[in-house]
């Protein structure tokens, strides 16, 4: 029963944040720059009430790996590279976000998070990010919620760089 002043006697129903197959996506991106998206996708992942997973996605090159002090793999290029197999026919070698997920030593409010590095190059991640952002649905993970570090949102007229524009 509720305690609450003006409540008192009722049932206090319990936000229900773990439904099955509910899921939650967040894309965060600058403008100009990319002043504080990694920082704001992990400040926000350690608030988060549920399992949570930061793909770091940001053409530019990521730093996840190095911040936390994981490896770059698995990770974005691998996801990439798995889904890039699957589109030319071959048989699946896992389109399932799982595989190419660390476990992150953060401190979460759901007690769990995990994170997609990026490498630190600016070409193996913006062609890792082009295949992504050609895909018709972004693979997404199962039981957690997602949040999109998307880095500074591409001009599209830079031939070097994918837009990640279309994400949002």
């Amino acid at each position: 029963l509720d305690e609450r002043p003006g409540f008192q006697g009722r049932r206090h129903k319990e936000p229900s944040h773990g439904r099955a197959g509910v899921m939650t996506i967040v894309a965060l991106a600058s403008v100009k720059g990319s002043p504080g998206v990694t920082t704001t996708a992990l400040a926000l992942a350690s608030w988060w009430p549920r399992p949570v997973v930061v793909m770091e996605a940001d053409p530019a090159g990521g730093d996840l790996a190095a911040r936390l002090g994981l490896p770059e793999e698995p990770g974005l290029v691998g996801l990439a590279a798995s889904l890039r197999r699957d589109l030319r026919g071959a048989t699946p070698d896992g389109a399932s976000i799982e595989r190419y997920v660390q476990a992150a030593p953060l401190r979460t409010a759901s007690g769990e998070a995990s994170v997609v590095t990026a490498p630190a190059g600016s070409r193996q991640a913006a062609a890792a990010v082009g295949l992504l952002s050609g895909l018709a649905t972004l693979p997404v993970p199962d039981e957690a919620d997602l949040l999109l570090d998307l880095g500074r949102v591409a001009d599209t007229t830079d031939a070097d760089r994918p837009s990640t524009a279309q994400w949002l």
